[in-house]
């Protein structure tokens, strides 16, 4: 209910907003002239139609960003389709393979979403930029578990992983991953050449109202709060089959559906904010896009914490690192 609720409010607000307005993005030169008079009565978004397709502050790190979270998500949705066939259930370690394997097949995605977006807003050194899509959320998996695994050899515990492991994973994202990546960026990069933005940006930036310093924070950490509350139950179970020795979790489809629900939401929700800001005569939409809709993490870091002091036995250095 609560995603068909804000899937309504977001098209209600649309069709409120645009219908009328939609035709004034196509004018040319001599018509905006002509309309002069018109165009200013017109407030809120309307006014920043000319910068909203400006590139954004900080366009490589954006897309790095943009790609690293296309790749989990894609990881997570094709590793939830496979347990939905029961995959899991034939040997042990399956698990850890299928998410293997989904993240190799899914850099292709990844590198299409970074290039296309850099593409799109004008990126000029693309080379760069796909460097860094390709090594950032691999360069945090290592730094994680470089430090878990250093602990564990320290401590002579059991899951360390054998060095044989490290060397074949090496191996298939130089000789997989990384071939995949660069086909999928030039892919994505060929796909925005074909398109262009429905309005022109103008030469000279408009200037950007004095907003109030909690307005822009206030709304980030707002956005968080209703996609949360979607998984919010779901978590406590997933983190009690994890960390728990008598809760075992085999309802993958019903994760699924909370995986496509939750989609749903923060989709709603990144154009409601989306929106607010226009509306506020504030074009730098890029950014505040992103950060709306990861802003659940911030509250999911929160209550793993939560869940850790509260609900775990665990206790020492090397158990909170592996957590």
């Amino acid at each position: 209910m609560l995603c068909l609720f804000l899937i309504a409010v977001v098209t209600i607000i649309l069709m409120k907003t645009l219908r009328r307005d939609f035709t004034k993005y196509t004018m040319t030169e001599q018509e905006e002239l002509e309309n002069i008079d018109r165009a200013a009565d017109d407030s809120g978004w309307k006014q920043v139609h000319g910068d909203v397709f400006r590139r954004p502050p900080h366009l490589m790190q954006l897309s790095v960003l943009v790609s690293t979270g296309v790749h989990i998500a894609a990881t997570v949705a094709c590793v939830l389709v496979l347990a939905i066939t029961n995959t899991y259930y034939r040997q042990r370690g399956t698990t850890r393979a299928s998410a293997v394997l989904m993240y190799v097949l899914t850099t292709m995605l990844a590198g299409y979403a970074g290039g296309r977006l850099y593409r799109q807003f004008g990126g000029k050194t693309w080379k760069k930029a796909m460097v860094y899509q390709v090594l950032f959320l691999p360069a945090v998996l290592c730094l994680m578990f470089m430090i878990v695994n250093t602990t564990a050899w320290i401590k002579g515990l059991t899951y360390a992983m054998p060095f044989k492991t490290i060397l074949l994973l090496l191996m298939v994202f130089l000789a997989v991953c990384v071939p995949l990546h660069m086909i999928g960026t030039l892919w994505g990069r060929r796909s925005a050449a074909e398109r262009s933005f429905p309005c022109r940006v103008h030469h000279l930036k408009r200037p950007i109202p004095i907003q109030h310093r909690f307005f822009i924070p206030g709304l980030i950490l707002g956005a968080g709060l209703v996609p949360f509350g979607c998984v919010f139950i779901e978590m406590y179970f997933v983190f009690s089959s994890l960390w728990s020795y008598n809760k075992i979790y085999y309802v993958y489809g019903f994760m699924l559906a909370i995986l496509g629900l939750l989609t749903m939401v923060l989709v709603c929700v990144s154009i409601t904010c989306v929106y607010l800001l226009l509306n506020n005569e504030d074009y730098r939409w890029q950014w505040m896009s992103f950060l709306c809709s990861s802003s659940i993490g911030i509250y999911i870091a929160i209550y793993s914490i939560y869940y850790y002091h509260h609900s775990t036995h665990m206790s020492g250095i090397s158990q909170w690192l592996y957590y």
